[in-house]
């Protein structure tokens, strides 16, 4: 059976591939190689026998140690093998055999004893505890030495061993395999990257429904593909560390049932219709989507739901999509019968359920659908004996108040398909009509146009005649109903929205959402049970809310259809309907809506604030979908927990936090319902800490406590969380720092203050008295001041910059001093004295390299405003100078000795 291990068959290949030349008296093939059993179980301990014959093998030289080690792949674990059995003949002596766990070889060697020059040896080496790992087949190579050289002189692949899993129905392998969502036993050591045979796997899901989750196996040699061992559709990744897909999980689908009268499929398409009672074979066709993994089951069940399949086949079993089995129906009564096509074995919810009724074979008239909206159509069907030819008309009151019985008229009300051989109208008659031919399975079907009808209730009649009595008849009720329907394109999950349109001529409309393969019934109110089914209004509108906490509560587009007058039956029901089943209601009309993830964030105006208790600042965040009362928690640096409710309306979060007393970090954590709508940690109808923490816990115990309560298995609940550190009331000066002297000019000022934003910070410049000489005000703005001081006029000196807010103060000591020269780029002359930086005053002056060693430079004293010439040498005091001078007289007086 396709897609089953049925008897694997040994399979050895004897290719002969020399890899060198062979030399002198070296071996010159290998031949009658075999291993036995041919196949073994996946994962098992075994047993194995090589033996291979080795032609043109020197035994007469003496040589010792030849060998011939047998190499088999990496599929093969030898860590446990054990050689029991080694023989080399004839003329050989000393024959043994090791394994090489690692090497993944077995080596057999011998030693010449009296032969030939063209001696053939017969070698067999039996070796147990082998353990095949993997599904499939495992090639094995011989490698001879028979000189005893340490190299080849023939390396050939001697056979293959094929392993398969004795717990499986199925196995599967190569890069990527595919499994159906149900199927059992399953082999997949054969799947690159799985686990060997007899230990468990990982299933990491990559892609589709499957991605973010993962399954479990407990042994690859038998995964059983169900929704138990977390499996759903999608692909999946073999190993955590890879998004690389190897197995990909389908939903196993029977796609369609063909069903056509006689004993082949070449007739015409019954399915769901009708054949005559004289038809004695009827051929079903099934197209499935798991032909690799299961067979198809076909079965048949009369009206009182009795099998009666086995008096129409012995060989109800489809092996391949769109494969057919043949039925004896001579046997059956005249009634309706359902055909099922389902799994054989694993997979019977995959499954398919047509309809055919065996019919008296005389004439009758079936519409497809009774019911329509002036503008659509309806397909007539005929049913008599093959090849006769009947009237379907139509009385001329049928149709609208501005149509006429004529042929262009009768040409607008029936479609001039195949099996149709005249349309016509005959006026005296008052009469619209088409003739149609039954063909070999007594059926004949033409399309019936509704545009021309008048909405009311119309006969539609079959005849052997045009003015013959009627045969057979069918009523078509004709409607001007229609139906629309409008959502928001996208909502959040968990929000309640409108839905609405126009159904006029109608009662009332019934909401449904395509979910999977069946359309499931929307909810006005999930919690109260209450549907979204709407009364039409006199006007034809109608509305009605959606809860999208059901039905729709997974973030994804979805197929909404509205469905006027559905019937009393689905009226108030919560029942899902079939795809199919939609198709057939009417008036109906569908659109899309589209639901997001909520969101919710939070954040704080100041992540540090000042210590006095009454800096305020503010939490603010986003709250998309989910209620309009939040619940907020403050957790101190001590542990202490309190609460309270935080209005969410509008989707915004918005508070006021008067302040912080203790120093140290405090945390703010917000909670959200989720899309359910309820709260993990129910404590009553608002936040409280009763029962959530006991009041001693430290502060990241009380918050651990806290996210345990909402962030349990299975809520929901969305948690933020946002840290604002209260420190001592502090103001700092920055800028100027104090390293440097300021002109009496405007002066850019700057610090940071821990204090609320809007505290006001003074700052006065304040000479050596504790006078004012400048003073203004500054204003703090995300933890900084800033502010411009008008200096002119300040007469240089040192003075004390301070800054003070009613908390905290700082200070910094600063040179006020004249504005600098612009220093000359020229080397001054002895009549230009070289000066010293201004805005340091005191301090020598440094010349630049470009001046001479030594200079001459008059400056003003401070104090006496005298005149004073000096001889300096740049960078040095007078000490230094005089040092250098007397060794430049020195070196000259040296000079001169040794110029005489």
């Amino acid at each position: 059976m396709n897609g089953r291990i049925g008897v694997v068959v040994l399979v050895i290949a004897v290719v002969v591939a020399a890899t060198s030349m062979p030399a002198a008296g070296a071996a010159t093939g290998i031949e009658d190689s075999a291993i036995a059993p041919g196949t073994v179980p996946t994962g098992e301990s075994t047993a194995l026998s090589f033996t291979t014959a080795v032609t043109g093998v020197d035994a007469t030289d003496g040589t010792t140690g030849g060998t011939v080690t047998f190499a088999v792949a990496d599929g093969v674990d030898l860590s446990g093998a054990t050689v029991t059995r080694v023989a080399v003949a004839p003329n050989a002596s000393d024959d043994a055999a090791s394994v090489d766990a690692d090497a993944g070889t077995v080596t057999v060697a011998w030693d010449d004893d009296g032969g030939v020059t063209g001696e053939t040896l017969s070698i067999r080496v039996d070796v147990a505890g082998v353990v095949v790992e993997r599904t499939g087949e495992t090639s094995v190579s011989a490698r001879v030495d028979a000189d005893a050289t340490g190299g080849s002189d023939l390396t050939a692949t001697v056979g293959t061993v094929t392993a398969r899993a004795t717990a499986s129905d199925r196995s599967v392998g190569g890069d990527r395999a595919t499994l159906y969502l149900g199927e059992r036993a399953v082999d997949v050591t054969g799947v690159g990257g799985a686990s060997p045979a007899g230990t468990g796997q990982q299933f990491y899901g990559v892609a589709g429904e499957a991605e973010g989750t993962f399954a479990t196996a407990d042994d690859t040699r038998s995964v059983d593909v169900t929704a138990a061992n977390g499996f759903v559709t999608g692909s999946y990744a073999l190993s955590s560390d890879t998004e690389e897909p190897r197995v990909t999980v389908r939903r196993p689908r029977v796609t369609d049932i063909t069903l056509s009268p006689g004993s082949s499929t070449s007739g015409a398409d019954v399915t769901n219709g009708s054949v005559p009672h004289d038809v004695d074979r009827l051929t079903a066709a099934v197209a499935f989507t798991f032909d690799d993994a299961e067979n198809v089951t076909l079965s048949v069940e009369d009206e009182d739901g009795l099998d009666v399949t086995d008096q129409l086949t012995d060989a109800p079993v489809v092996s391949a999509s769109d494969g057919s089995v043949t039925l004896d129906v001579s046997s059956l009564d005249v009634g309706r019968y359902e055909v099922t096509a389902e799994g054989a074995d694993d997979l019977e919810t995959a499954s398919r359920t047509v309809s055919i009724r065996i019919r008296d074979p005389a004439p009758a008239i079936t519409l497809s659908q009774t019911r329509l909206t002036r503008g659509d159509s309806t397909v007539v069907s005929v049913a008599g004996s093959p090849g006769d030819v009947r009237y379907v008309r139509v009385d001329g009151s049928a149709l609208r108040a501005d149509a006429t019985v004529t042929v262009p008229t009768a040409r607008a009300l029936f479609d001039d398909t195949e099996q149709v051989q005249t349309i016509g109208a005959d006026a005296d008659a008052d009469t619209l009509y088409a003739v149609v031919s039954l063909d070999d399975d007594g059926l004949a079907n033409l399309r019936l146009q509704t545009d021309r009808l008048a909405a009311d209730l119309v006969d539609v009649e079959l005849a052997p005649e045009l003015d013959a009595t009627a045969e057979d008849d069918v009523t078509l009720d004709v409607t001007e109903r229609t139906l629309s329907v409008a959502t928001p394109s996208t909502t959040v999950v968990g929000e309640t929205v409108t839905v609405s349109g126009t159904a006029p001529e109608s009662d009332r409309v019934k909401l449904y959402a395509a979910v999977g393969e069946a359309y499931v019934p929307l909810y006005a109110d999930a919690d109260a049970g209450t549907l979204a089914e709407a009364d039409v209004g006199g006007d034809g509108a109608w509305t009605t809310d959606v809860d999208t906490g059901s039905v729709v509560d997974l973030p994804g587009t979805y197929r909404v259809v509205a469905v006027a007058d559905p019937g009393t039956a689905r009226l108030g029901s919560t029942a899902s309907i079939a795809d199919d089943a939609v198709r057939s209601l009417d008036p109906r009309d569908s659109t899309t809506l589209t639901t997001v993830e909520g969101r919710l964030t939070l954040g704080a105006s100041r992540t540090t604030i000042a210590a006095t208790g009454s800096d305020e600042f503010s939490l603010s965040g986003a709250a998309v979908g989910g209620d309009d009362d939040l619940r907020l928690y403050h957790v101190e640096p001590r542990g202490n927990v309190s609460a309270r409710t935080v209005d969410a309306s509008g989707g915004v979060v918005e508070t006021t936090i008067d302040g912080l007393e203790t120093r140290g970090t405090h945390t703010f954590v917000v909670v959200g319902a989720g899309r359910d709508g309820t709260y993990a940690y129910a404590d009553g109808s608002g936040p409280s800490v009763d029962g959530l923490v006991s009041g001693r816990e430290t502060r990241s115990a009380a918050l651990a406590k806290l996210v345990d309560a909402y962030a349990g298995a299975g809520s929901d609940d969305p948690i933020v969380r946002v840290n604002v550190t209260a420190v001592e009331p502090t103001v700092g000066i920055t800028t100027p720092s104090g390293d440097g002297p300021i002109t009496p000019s405007r002066v850019d000022l700057a610090g940071r203050s821990a204090s609320e934003d809007g505290t006001t910070v003074f700052v006065e410049l304040l000479g050596s008295d504790g006078t004012a000489a400048r003073s203004t005000e500054a204003t703090v703005t995300n933890g900084t001041w800033n502010v411009t001081l008008d200096l002119s006029g300040v007469s240089p000196g040192t003075y004390r910059l301070t800054a003070d807010t009613a908390e905290a103060s700082d200070s910094v000591a600063v040179a006020v001093v004249s504005r600098t020269a612009t220093p000359s780029s020229r080397t001054p002359t002895a009549s230009e004295p070289t000066t010293g930086d201004e805005s340091d005053p005191g301090r020598d002056s440094t010349p630049s390299e470009a001046s001479t060693p030594t200079s001459t430079s008059t400056s003003a004293s401070p104090a006496t405003d005298a005149a004073t010439t000096s001889t300096r040498f740049p960078g040095f005091g007078p000490v230094v100078a005089g040092c250098a001078l007397a060794l430049v007289v020195v070196a000259l007086s040296r000079r001169a000795r040794w110029s005489r």
